[in-house]
């Protein structure tokens, strides 16, 4: 058991205890009243009678419900607590003996004043009184060990049960599955336990469903190695995901719906599942590959039926403006809350989930009013992001990588800043605002390879920035540029080369040069 299971294990046990606890109890009641109003003087009663006695009032049902509730209360939690101290130096059926011996021993007291107040039900006014006692008064009179009174034979009876059922089911368990481990199979109850549990949550949850893929009790998901289970949905993985955090994987999609409800609790970030406690982007890794085809070779049909599901529910959940969930995206125009100035233009984003209203929820990377970063937005204050074939985004700073020529004439020089507004209406370009043009409209569509990020560049130089040669600049032994030769970065060529075009090679071509950023140095503009 990890350490992450046992808080769900012990939720799960004590919520399916008290449950079975409540609605059981009435024949708890008649059981133990029949059995104590056995008397050679007077008939023995029957179940009409006795049920009648426990309806006058109807609350008589619910004798002893208190002490029945600790023990359900109680019972798993001394259970599972003794079992994993025992486990790792006892073997898995004396760990469970032991853990039962002391479960029996923790809520004998709980058990001997349920069994106590149900008993005297049917029994005369007299006789009931002593049994009706409450703990104080038992205590002073009796002492205290008289509340684990019949304990040595409930011990025996519970130990018994126990180890034979433990050792029945280890022995089938080895006969009928010869290729599951003991582990393997305790893991798969888990599992479903953990299911269950995950269930009752969205049963009671006050928020909205927000998609989680629905439990299905599959053979497949259930003979599959626990690796091989996401722990949020427990099936079979689909489009893992592997955190770098931890080393843990989940679907895709349970990801996706986990950093939702933690954007939706208020957190700036959601935190890893597994309980590392590392801090997750929102923007997750790549889907692996390898264990993706794995899992497509042996759960094929059980992941396609899946994949179904959540396509189908997409479609149902359209999302306002035609965008889609988890689509990149970006701020159309500056977005204010109140007077509040929240998201620039340009911000990016992703798509979150729909909003009542026509609106989109989207979490934005950059933020300057709020805690999250997660706004409601109309679909108009939306842009889709442009694809990352094309190397910048939208809002982000540019400059022209050469001569932008209109009409045979440069419309924009070399080097010219700009800020990317959006995808154009031609394909394959880019809708660019340029600080300075030389005439017409500052706004032009530009091809990806026309513009450059406008960013500092190895060296920290930039581009456009005038430059000087510190060196002979060498080409296979010749001298291509003396020291003092004047030039212009025109880009960076690799992570550790500039690309430089100077004004007089002595080959006479008119080409630019590759080299190191300490060849050059830069030139003061007078």
């Amino acid at each position: 058991m990890e350490a992450a299971e046992f808080p769900d294990l012990l939720r799960a046990g004590t919520i399916g205890a008290a449950s079975l606890c409540v609605a059981t109890i009435p024949l708890d009641v008649v059981r133990h009243a029949v059995q104590a109003a056995i008397s050679s003087k007077r008939p023995h009663p029957g179940l009409t009678e006795a049920f009648r006695a426990a309806a006058s009032p109807p609350s008589g049902f619910f004798r002893g419900l208190v002490p029945a509730l600790f023990c359900s209360a109680a019972g798993p939690a001394a259970f599972l607590l003794g079992y994993e101290v025992q486990r790792g130096s006892k073997e898995v059926l004396e760990a469970g003996l032991v853990a039962k011996a002391v479960q029996v021993a923790v809520v004998q007291p709980f058990d001997f004043f349920r069994t106590s107040w149900q008993a005297a039900l049917l029994l005369p006014e007299t006789r009931a009184s002593h049994l009706l006692r409450g703990p104080w008064e038992v205590i002073t009179t009796d002492g205290p060990r008289s509340l684990w009174r019949g304990l040595i034979p409930t011990l025996l009876r519970d130990a018994f049960a126990a180890g034979t059922f433990w050792s029945s089911y280890m022995y089938l368990n080895q006969v009928m599955l010869n290729d599951s481990s003991m582990e393997d199979v305790l893991r798969s109850a888990v599992h479903s336990g953990l299911a269950r549990i995950q269930d009752l949550r969205s049963n009671f949850c006050s928020k909205p469903s927000l998609g989680w893929p629905a439990y299905r009790p599959a053979g497949a998901s259930a003979m599959a190695p626990a690796e091989w289970i996401c722990d949020l949905c427990q099936e079979v993985l689909l489009d893992p995901v592997t955190l770098p955090c931890c080393g843990e994987s989940f679907c895709k999609t349970c990801l996706q719906q986990w950093t939702v409800v933690k954007l939706d609790d208020g957190a700036p970030r959601a935190r890893c599942p597994s309980g590392c406690g590392k801090q997750i982007d929102y923007r997750l890794p790549s889907v692996s590959k390898l264990l993706r085809s794995w899992l497509e070779a042996e759960h094929a049909s059980e992941l396609a039926e899946r994949r179904r599901d959540i396509r189908d529910q997409e479609l149902e959940e359209s999302i306002a403006g035609g965008f889609g969930l988890w689509q990149e995206v970006a701020a159309s125009r500056d977005l204010f809350v109140g007077e509040n100035l929240a998201v620039a233009f340009g911000t990016s984003g992703i798509v979150l989930a729909r909003h009542e209203e026509g609106r989109v929820k989207v979490k934005f990377d950059f933020f300057l009013w709020g805690i999250s970063g997660v706004f409601n937005v109309n679909p108009d204050e939306l842009l889709p992001q442009l694809p990352g074939t094309f190397g910048v985004s939208i809002g982000q700073r540019v400059l022209a990588s050469q001569d932008l020529i209109v009409a045979s004439a440069v419309r924009v020089p070399f080097a010219t800043l700009g800020t990317v507004v959006g995808p154009s209406s031609l394909p394959d370009r880019i809708t660019v605002c340029f600080d300075t043009v030389t005439e017409g409209q500052n706004r032009l569509d530009v091809q990806a390879f026309e513009i450059l990020p406008s960013t500092e560049l190895i060296g920290g130089f930039k581009v456009g920035q005038r430059v000087s040669a510190v060196e002979n600049i060498l080409l296979e032994g010749v001298v291509l540029v003396p020291p003092g030769s004047v030039g212009t970065v025109l880009s960076q060529y690799s992570d550790t080369r500039l690309t430089v075009m100077f004004e007089g090679r002595l080959d006479g071509r008119s080409e630019a040069v590759n080299l190191v950023p300490t060849a050059i140095t830069g030139i003061n503009p007078s």
